[in-house]
């Protein structure tokens, strides 16, 4: 199925076509019904294949066709998942998705016809945005400080440390074979023990620069729901750094073999190589409280106003920072497919909210 979006803008001229026909998107999902049906919705309008894991208690009621398959993998964990998903996928690229983000069909199609084009790159993505779906429909430009991010070292390396501690990469879309070589990282490690969302987050930046290149491209890519931030998992920095946990040792040397096999490094430099990522990683963040000591009480609830009012729109705009978001689509010509894409999944949300 090939889609068509009409532009209002007479002034753009390349054609609205595109097709994710090599794309799987890799939804995985526990005890959220309304969340995973919505996104069945929003993928059926497309020709990606899609494929859903499920770990909730009882099955959803989701028939399969040739472009969807639903599999009813009650409390098997996200890494294991992971691997799964690796066994399954059978087309050129995957992108893991959370069943409540949605992404924007014209830019996984710019994704796609880079990554065809440019095949030093292991992965890419694009900007992207954090929506709030009540009580009213809004946004704000998410990792704005990252938008222009790229990474084209040669030396792999190099490439890897500076990668590393930039941002997260596992919304990527991804080579398939590039992303099997990385979850078979997590082969024989028990994460029923280690079942931590950071882990799921960082096995990318252990491995993804290896692979290949990895860039940011000028397009409109996600909408991410909001959550709140929950400090991260401090368990994941004790278990890590426990040089007497098995399941952490069989995870160090699965990396290491992997630094070995890819890059040809010797044991002692691929111990090196995970020790020094590992440090970086398990280093404390700063976290400041949305109604912290450093924010006025006024200012606080001024923000619960507008969160929770027609005028949330407003926040979009509310930093410069943002405005440079923008502007940064604009320059690149993205800033039409931006609104295009964005009030489609605007549209769909508001069409198909809980109760509705």
């Amino acid at each position: 199925m090939v889609l068509r979006s009409r532009s209002p803008f007479k002034f753009y001229s390349e054609p609205m076509e595109f097709t994710l026909k090599d794309l799987t998107i890799c939804i995985f999902t526990y005890e959220r019904k309304f969340e995973l049906e919505r996104q069945v919705k929003f993928w059926s309008s497309t020709d990606a294949k899609v494929i859903i894991l499920d770990a909730s208690n009882q099955p959803a009621k989701i028939a399969n066709s040739p472009n969807l398959k639903y599999m009813h993998v009650p409390n098997m964990t996200i890494l294991k998942r992971f691997l799964k998903f690796s066994e399954i996928a059978d087309t050129k690229y995957v992108l893991l998705s959370p069943d409540d983000d949605y992404f924007a069909l014209k830019g996984l199609s710019k994704t796609l016809k880079f990554l065809d084009t440019n095949l030093d790159f292991a992965s890419a993505q694009g900007v992207r945005v954090r929506f709030f779906d009540f009580p009213n429909f809004h946004w704000i430009p998410d990792y704005v400080k990252q938008r222009k991010l790229e990474f084209i070292e040669e030396e792999k390396v190099q490439r890897l440390n500076r990668m590393a501690g930039s941002m997260h990469y596992i919304y990527s879309v991804i080579r398939t074979s590039d992303f099997t070589k990385i979850v078979n990282c997590l082969h024989d490690v028990n994460t029923e023990k280690r079942d931590a969302v950071i882990l799921a987050e960082l096995i990318f930046n252990y491995t993804l620069a290896i692979l290949g290149k990895h860039t940011i491209l000028p397009v409109f890519y996600s909408a991410r729901k909001a959550h709140p931030y929950m400090y991260g998992d401090i368990a994941f920095s004790n278990w890590i750094n426990d040089n007497l946990d098995l399941d952490r040792n069989i995870f160090k040397i699965n990396m290491e073999n992997f630094y070995m096999r890819e890059i040809g490094s010797t044991r002692i430099n691929a111990s090196l190589i995970f020790s020094d990522l590992t440090k970086s990683f398990t280093i404390p963040k700063k976290f400041t409280a949305l109604n912290s000591k450093n924010e006025s009480k006024y200012g606080y609830v001024l923000k619960k106003i507008i969160f929770n009012s027609k005028f949330s729109g407003l926040h979009s705009f509310s930093k410069p920072t943002f405005f440079k978001f923008y502007f940064f689509l604009f320059r690149n010509s993205s800033l039409i497919l931006f609104i295009i894409d964005l009030h489609f999944i605007k549209k769909f949300l508001k069409n198909n909210r809980i109760g509705s």
